[in-house]
């Protein structure tokens, strides 16, 4: 389990992540309080991401920060790429904190038959690369389809694994 940390989206203040998401505009002290504010908020995480943070994610003097306090923390970063030119996986990588990459986020359309064309394009992702790493809100559709594609994983060659055990393998 990852905490999920608000960052600021492309189209912000249209598109607004509520209350002490992390801001491009913030000066890197403030970010900090905001992140310490957010991972207080959970516990059992082995580390972050953000589904909402395209314009953050791809500001490396505003993810720079972030990365150091989950090397500090001994916690991972997992790049949810909200923006193709997110750099938060691979500024991670570069400072040594382990991080992973979201291959796919399965629940962006909630519709059954989306949620399944997803869990399906990750089993053949994680076939072709050997691992692969899927995002999902706990929504009861997501919670249905995924319980159901659990059914027989095994016998199709797949395991679920903690994204921990996935840190630093995949190529960005």
């Amino acid at each position: 389990c990852v905490s999920v940390t608000a960052m600021e989206p492309q189209d912000y203040p249209r598109n607004d992540p509520g209350p002490n998401a992390l801001l491009t505009m913030l000066p890197p002290e403030r970010n900090m309080e905001r992140l310490e504010w957010s991972l207080g908020k959970a516990v059992g995480y082995v580390g972050i991401t953000s589904t909402t943070g395209s314009k953050f994610t791809a500001n490396p003097d505003a993810v720079n920060p972030v990365v150091a306090a989950m090397k500090a923390r001994g916690l991972m970063v997992l790049d949810a790429r909200a923006n193709p030119r997110s750099v938060a996986g691979s500024l991670a990588g570069q400072a040594g904190v382990p991080r992973a990459f979201a291959d796919r986020v399965i629940d962006r359309d909630l519709s059954r038959g989306a949620i399944d064309d997803q869990l399906a394009e990750l089993e053949a992702i994680a076939k072709a690369n050997g691992a692969a790493v899927g995002i999902g809100a706990p929504y009861p559709s997501t919670i249905e389809r995924i319980n159901l594609w659990l059914t027989g994983l095994a016998d199709r060659g797949i395991a679920i694994v903690p994204v921990s055990a996935l840190a630093n393998m995949q190529k960005q």
